[in-house]
């Protein structure tokens, strides 16, 4: 029997193969945290599946989403489940942003509900087509299923962003830069190398960092080495578990996979006697 987050993933993953499999795949990439689990097989499951859009408009992105969870190659291997769409709105549809929000039935639970997401990007050229993990999906006994996704130092350099520019620091943003820098080898300059801090036009994306976080005390301290600033955000501020990443690890291991990514990147910058309590 299905747990709910499998039920919510195996959507997802029907989705995916359906909504994937036409010649414009090339113009979306799967990001988040489904990204991290159907291509680098994190243990935590994703309540919502995010994607990057380009070159698409507004009134086609919405048709082929509709058909798609409207038609019965969606329905069908979810009936064999016992699922079943019972809700779907479009609360969202911008020129930037189009979401969806869909309930899942299996007569026995309250309705699931998750999100599909699409955000519009001036071009998805990171992406590469590859196919979903096999682990996750001998989990649902499914066929092979390609995909556009973002690559390790892609995926590395949007997980560092995610975890730098939040007001309020998630555990689940370190728990997935911890099984992407194993998936890099270990190496602890990986994050340094996919995030290009030093760019050029670092003063620009400094004042506009200041801007979005609003606090212009919050963001210079954001501004310090990558390293050094976890390691700050580590040390000054709890790390909340939320209920939904304490499946399928505990909140005790959660913890635990938070506090040593901090002190590997701490590590990588050079900080000397830095620990972490808990």
């Amino acid at each position: 029997m299905l747990s709910d987050r499998q039920i919510v993933e195996l959507f997802h993953l029907h989705f995916v193969r359906l909504f994937c499999a036409g010649a414009d795949r090339h113009r979306f990439g799967i990001k988040g945290g489904c990204n991290l689990r159907f291509f680098f097989e994190s243990v935590r499951y994703s309540e919502d599946i995010d994607f990057d859009v380009a070159g698409i408009p507004v009134h086609t992105l919405k048709e082929k989403v509709n058909r798609v969870l409207g038609g019965p190659a969606l329905a069908m291997p979810l009936r064999s489940r016992g699922i079943s769409i019972a809700a779907v709105t479009a609360p969202k549809q911008t020129e930037t942003t189009q979401r969806w929000k869909v309930g899942l039935s299996t007569g026995a639970t309250l309705p699931l509900h998750t999100k599909l997401e699409f955000s519009r990007r001036p071009n998805t050229e990171g992406a590469v087509v590859e196919p979903v993990s096999g682990a996750v999906l001998a989990e649902y006994q499914m066929m092979p299923v390609l995909a556009p996704h973002y690559p390790l130092p892609a995926a590395l350099r949007q997980k560092i962003g995610a975890l730098v520019g939040r007001s309020t620091v998630q555990a689940r943003d370190v728990f997935d830069l911890s099984v992407l820098l194993s998936r890099a080898g270990g190496r602890i300059d990986a994050p340094r190398q996919a995030a290009r801090w030093r760019s050029p036009d670092c003063g620009h994306r400094r004042r506009q960092r200041d801007r979005e976080m609003g606090s212009k005390t919050e963001a210079a301290e954001m501004r310090l080495d990558l390293g050094r600033t976890t390691a700050i955000v580590f040390a000054k501020k709890p790390v909340p578990v939320p209920q939904r990443d304490r499946s399928p690890v505990s909140g005790r291991a959660t913890l635990h996979a938070v506090r040593d990514c901090a002190l590997k990147i701490a590590a990588s910058s050079g900080e000397s006697g830095f620990s972490v309590d808990g």
